[in-house]
């Protein structure tokens, strides 16, 4: 079986054409799961707790705080990587490994939002890239910290976070195919059946 990546800016609605490749009945793996399941870790917890005292209250790490944290700070990003990524990258290549043992044709797909940033396109068969505007993402990504129920998260934050990533644009061009998810959902539906069904085919 074939392993294709996912990938994008935030939120550029990587996680809705994951679920619509679901609902198609393709196994979806993701590398945000991953990194929930590496801090639980207590090798990586440990670290974490170590260089981000401050990202911690009562044993619980504060996400959003990390994120601020991180996005204002790329020394502090570059920390917080050099702990979580190797992890990440284990049980990325245990999934993969997996899909590829299996004799059955078809095509399984992998959400990696630091793709190109990490430089991990070799490792798939090939790289699905979703792009939105970045009106759009500052959109969803405040809309996203209203609906988990955290502060306000300002422009100025948002640009923030998305300036530490390659541009959607960038990621696009690299891909062997994109979807754009500022059109009407029955449009970007259309698209990833499209490419599914190239895929299949």
């Amino acid at each position: 079986m074939k392993i294709w990546a996912i990938t994008g800016g935030i939120a550029c609605g990587k996680s809705t054409v994951a679920e619509l490749l679901r609902g198609e009945g393709c196994a979806v793996f993701s590398a945000d799961d991953d990194a929930h399941a590496v801090i639980e870790e207590p090798d990586v917890r440990d670290e974490l707790s170590g260089q981000f005292p401050d990202c911690f209250a009562d044993g619980q790490l504060d996400r959003r705080k990390l994120a601020d944290r991180i996005y204002a700070d790329p020394p502090a990003r570059q920390v917080l990587n050099g702990i979580m990524h190797p992890a990440i990258r284990r049980r990325m290549r245990q999934h993969i490994e997996a899909v590829r043992a299996d004799t059955e044709p078809g095509v399984a797909f992998y959400e990696v939002p630091l793709l190109v940033e990490g430089g991990l396109e070799n490792w798939f068969d090939g790289v699905l890239a979703v792009t939105a505007s970045r009106d759009t993402q500052i959109r969803r990504l405040q809309q996203r910290e209203r609906d988990a129920g955290r502060p306000e998260l300002d422009t100025a934050a948002a640009e923030a976070r998305l300036s530490a990533q390659i541009d959607p644009a960038e990621k696009a061009r690299r891909a062997d195919y994109s979807v754009n998810t500022d059109q009407p959902k029955d449009f970007v539906d259309r698209q990833v059946r499209d490419i599914l069904a190239a895929l299949r085919g």
